[in-house]
């Protein structure tokens, strides 16, 4: 009995110090990675890629361009940082249709766009992960994903200005031709949107899927999202999603605010689309509160809305 109260001493003692890193916010950063020694980077050839400081750009472009499958891109909590606004550009950018990517674990800010996988033929980008990332300021999209079965998850997106093109959205989601499937939105944040004035047409999304199928948009919470007088304000917004299952996320309407922030919060979840689709999309068990309209365009249950 000694020997093994003796043996278990040690474990106790990893897992307090385990704990007290968690509580006091240190974090080991990945080991047994290619660490990116400058940026600007294209990387071509699959691997684990990883960062060890912070990085700034004024460039227009891809700071990060990944152009090959079955890439980790590791920030290890590390930021990279547009400097110029007006030069928005893409913080880490995945093109062609990429396959079997993961980014996390990076803080983007000031970019236009801080996390784009695009695809520009159906099925579009395959598989890939983005986790754990924060998204700060960005001037149109936080993190934007054309494709299936993709995941995007623990994310946080806040401070969206619109500033870009007049249009401001957390986590965009889309296929190209409707074929888009199986993908999931889990436990992200989208919160503090405020659109820059003038930003004509400056409607504030926090999270949109489009032309997808059996999509899940679950443990979300949307919050804090502003913008100017006459326009709209969407929490979460679909269009022509089939098989969608929405449940657990919290949508709360920010409280009000004097021009040229008082905008109409106008819907907490709507999915659009023709009635026939209404009971093929399920919203359950989500937290909607002081919308003009709070849920539409699904099959509503258990929710609580007030």
């Amino acid at each position: 009995m000694a020997d093994g109260a003796a043996a278990a001493a040690p474990m106790r003692a990893l897992a307090a110090l385990a704990l007290l890193a968690w509580a006091t916010g240190a974090r080991a950063e990945t080991v047994g990675c290619t660490v990116m020694a400058s940026i600007p980077i294209v990387i071509d050839t699959p691997g684990h890629y990883c960062i060890d400081q912070d990085f700034e750009t004024t460039n227009v472009g891809a700071f990060v361009q990944i152009v090959a499958d079955d890439v980790v891109f590791d920030c290890n909590g590390h930021t990279l940082r547009n400097t110029t606004p007006t030069n928005w550009g893409t913080g880490v950018f995945a093109g062609d249709n990429r396959s079997n990517v993961t980014v996390r674990d990076c803080t983007l800010d000031g970019f236009g766009t801080g996390i784009y996988l695009s695809g520009s033929v159906e099925p579009g980008a395959q598989g890939n992960t983005l986790r754990g990332n924060q998204v700060l300021r960005s001037g149109y999209v936080g993190i934007q994903v054309w494709g299936s079965g993709n995941l995007i998850a623990g994310n946080r997106v806040t401070g969206n200005t619109a500033a870009q093109n007049g249009a401001a959205y957390g986590i965009y989601l889309i296929s190209g031709n409707s074929q888009g499937i199986g993908n999931v939105i889990r436990d992200n944040i989208v919160a503090d949107f405020k659109v820059t004035p003038p930003g004509a047409g400056a409607s504030s999304t926090g999270i949109f899927f489009g032309q997808v199928h059996n999509t899940e948009v679950t443990g979300n919470h949307v919050s804090g999202l502003y913008t100017i007088t006459g326009q709209t304000i969407y929490a979460l917004q679909a269009s022509d999603a089939l098989g969608s299952v929405v449940a657990n996320n919290t949508v709360l309407s920010a409280p009000p605010r004097p021009a040229p922030y008082d905008a109409i919060h106008e819907y907490g979840i709507i999915l659009f689309g023709p009635l026939e689709n209404h009971s093929l999309n399920v919203c359950r068990d989500n937290v909607v509160g002081h919308w003009n309209l709070n849920i539409s365009g699904c099959v509503n249950t258990g929710n609580t809305e007030f």
